[in-house]
């Protein structure tokens, strides 16, 4: 499978699910969601993906532990925009409110030892 991803050939939506461990429907779901770009169409009306589209799913799946599912969904819609800046903004605010849980957490666990 690894191979069809390399070879810039076509995807099925099956072939990016099994790749990534997801459902077919999830990655429709993706995709209606802008989390991916758009698919192509066969002219029969199916969807054809290719190694840009398991790019992005795997870089959703990658922002999601660290960022939240909204806040990777936001990223990933940013990107296929075309508003890379957005993208990046919402990666500092990200990380900014990381710092501070960081610190808070910090702050928490200093106190208990007080106790």
């Amino acid at each position: 499978m690894g191979q069809n991803l390399q070879s810039g050939r076509q995807l099925r939506p099956v072939d990016l699910a099994r790749e990534h461990g997801l459902s077919t429907q999830a990655v429709r779901n993706y995709e209606e969601a802008g989390i991916l770009p758009a698919a192509g169409r066969t002219p029969h009306g199916y969807r054809t993906y290719t190694s840009l589209h398991a790019g992005a799913l795997r870089a959703f799946l990658a922002l999601v532990p660290g960022h939240s599912h909204r806040t990777a969904t936001s990223i990933m819609r940013a990107v296929n925009q075309g508003t890379v800046d957005e993208a990046f903004r919402l990666i500092d605010e990200s990380h900014a409110q990381l710092l501070d849980d960081r610190r808070t957490l910090q702050a928490v666990e200093s106190a208990l030892r007080g106790l």
